[in-house]
């Protein structure tokens, strides 16, 4: 069990970390300025030559427009996140992740929302960054051809939370609910 100044000076070190993180942000300013330029074209040219210009080049392969800037944005989010659960250690580690675990859970719940709503899911639907279900496993997570496979899908990737899912799915069919 580490000691208490082991814990302070671990938290001390993510701090940091963090906080150079931040410090790579855009200023407020600086998105105001881009917001009343009004155009989805110079966002993409800034964030090309910013600290975000590998997951926008990357999303610029899939997509265009305001699509490949949140496809973007989301990469380089879902990235950050896991940059700092890298660095977090012991408990923070766990904390950390027990906290980023929250958008794992939404993103779950907002994937079988719309496949129990919509039938089928769009890949160019908007879901929030996530720690551990980067952009890419929520396409093929979407791809998923009906709301058994999706449920499985799940399981397979985190069965700790997703067992449930699994043992429920039963009840699902037969009801609808």
């Amino acid at each position: 069990m580490p000691r208490a100044e082991e814990h302070g000076c671990h938290a001390a070190h993510l701090n940091a970390r963090v906080r150079g993180m931040k410090s790579r942000l855009f200023s407020r300013e600086r998105l105001d300025d881009l917001i009343r330029q009004n155009s989805v074209t110079v966002l993409i040219d800034v964030l090309l030559n910013s600290p975000y210009a590998r997951e926008m080049a990357e999303a610029l392969t899939r997509f265009s427009g305001a699509d490949a800037v949140e496809d973007g944005l989301a990469r380089n989010l879902s990235d950050t996140f896991r940059r700092i659960i890298h660095v977090a250690q012991g408990t923070l580690r766990q904390r950390t992740e027990l906290f980023l675990m929250h958008w794992d859970l939404f993103v779950v719940k907002s994937l079988l929302r719309r496949r129990h709503h919509a039938g089928s899911l769009d890949a160019s639907s908007y879901f929030p960054a996530s720690a551990n279900l980067t952009p890419a496993m929520v396409t093929a997570l979407s791809d998923k051809p009906d709301l058994e496979s999706l449920v499985g899908a799940l399981a397979a990737w985190h069965p700790e939370v997703c067992a449930p899912l699994v043992e429920k799915f039963p009840v699902y069919r037969d009801t609808g609910r």
